[in-house]
C-alpha cells in the first residue's frame, strides 16, 4: 500500500514538474520579451521587469520544492523496497524447514499408504486361504459321511431279573488320571481304547486344560491309523475349540500332513501356509517350511 501510495504521488509530482517547466518556458519567453520592452521603456519598463523575475523567483523556489519532495518520496520507497527484501529473505528461511517437514510428511504418508496396501492384500490372501480352508474340510467331511454307515448292534438278552447282581460302583478317576491312562494305551499302540478314552475324557472334563490336547490325541490315534480324513476333522476341531493352545500349530501341521499322505498337494501347501502366517515363530512353522521345500 506504501509503495502503491508513493507511486500516486511521484506521478502527480512529475505532473506538476512538467507543467512548472512548461510555464517557467513560458516565462522565459516573456522575460526576453519584456526585456527588450523594459529598454525601450524606461522606468516603468524596469518595474515591471523586477516584477516578472520576482515571479521567476517565485517558481524556481516551486521547483526546487517539487523536486525536494520527489528526492524524499524515492528514499522512503527505497528504504520500502529494502524492507521488502529483507521481509522476503526472512520468509524465505522460515519456509524452508517448513518445506523440508512437508517432503519428509509426504515421504511418511509414502510409506504408510504403502504399508496399508500391503495389509489390505495380506488379508485377502488369508481370507482366501481360510476360504480354501474350509472347502476343503467340508469336501474330507462329506466323503467321511459317505464312507460311515452305522453298525449294526446285536440285542443282548437280558438275564432273568432273579439273576440280575448288584454291581458295585468302581471309584471314578480323576482328570488327570483319565488322561494318563488314554495316553498309556495310546503309546502302547491300542488307538481304539485311547481314542474312546480321550472321547470320554472330552465329555467328562470339556472345560480342563488337558482338553484341547485330548482333543489333539484323537486326531494322532486316526493318523496313526492312517485314517487321514477323520484325522483332518479331529485336527481341525483343536482349531476351532481351542485356538490359544499349545496343541493349534501342531494340529494345522498335522493336517497339511494328512492332505499330504491323501496325495492332496494343495490342500498340503494350503495348510503348510497356515501354520507359517498363524504361527511364524513356532517350531511347526520350521518344519512347514522344509516340508514346502520338499514340495516345490
Amino acid at each position: 500500500m506504501d509503495i502503491i501510495d508513493l507511486q500516486d504521488r511521484q506521478r502527480k509530482t512529475q505532473r506538476e514538474m512538467n507543467d512548472l517547466e512548461s510555464l517557467l518556458e513560458t516565462q522565459k519567453q516573456t522575460v526576453s520579451v519584456e526585456i527588450q520592452k523594459a529598454e525601450k521603456g524606461g522606468d516603468e519598463g524596469k518595474k515591471h521587469l523586477a516584477d516578472m523575475f520576482s515571479r521567476l523567483e517565485k517558481m524556481e523556489t516551486r521547483i526546487q520544492q517539487v523536486t525536494g519532495l520527489s528526492e524524499e518520496d524515492r528514499y522512503h520507497f527505497q528504504q520500502i523496497t529494502g524492507g521488502l527484501k529483507n521481509l522476503e529473505q526472512s520468509l524465505q528461511k522460515k519456509l524452508a524447514p517448513m518445506e523440508q517437514q512437508i517432503r519428509s510428511l509426504e515421504s511418511q504418508m509414502k510409506t504408510v499408504l504403502e504399508s496399508y496396501q500391503g495389509l489390505i492384500l495380506q488379508m485377502q490372501n488369508i481370507a482366501s486361504l481360510q476360504k480354501s480352508a474350509m472347502e476343503r474340510l467340508a469336501k474330507v467331511e462329506g466323503d467321511i459321511k459317505l464312507k460311515s454307515t452305522p453298525p449294526v448292534q446285536a440285542r443282548v438278552p437280558e438275564a432273568p431279573q432273579e439273576m440280575k447282581q448288584p454291581v458295585p460302583v468302581p471309584q471314578e478317576p480323576g482328570p488327570v488320571e483319565m488322561y494318563e491312562k488314554a495316553m498309556e494305551k495310546s503309546r502302547e499302540g491300542d488307538y481304539e481304547s485311547a481314542r474312546s478314552m480321550f472321547k470320554e475324557f472330552l465329555g467328562k472334563y470339556p472345560k480342563e486344560d488337558l482338553a484341547s490336547n485330548a482333543q489333539y490325541w484323537i486326531g494322532e490315534t486316526y493318523y496313526a491309523q492312517g485314517k487321514f480324513e477323520e484325522a483332518i476333522l479331529q485336527f481341525d476341531k483343536v482349531i476351532q475349540l481351542y485356538p490359544k493352545s499349545d496343541k493349534a500349530p501342531g494340529a494345522i501341521l498335522k493336517e497339511a500332513m494328512s492332505f499330504c499322505n491323501l496325495g492332496d498337494k494343495e490342500g498340503c501347501r494350503l495348510f503348510l501356509n497356515k501354520v507359517i502366517q498363524d504361527f511364524p515363530r513356532s517350531s511347526e512353522a520350521e518344519k512347514a517350511q522344509q516340508e514346502l521345500k520338499k514340495l516345490n
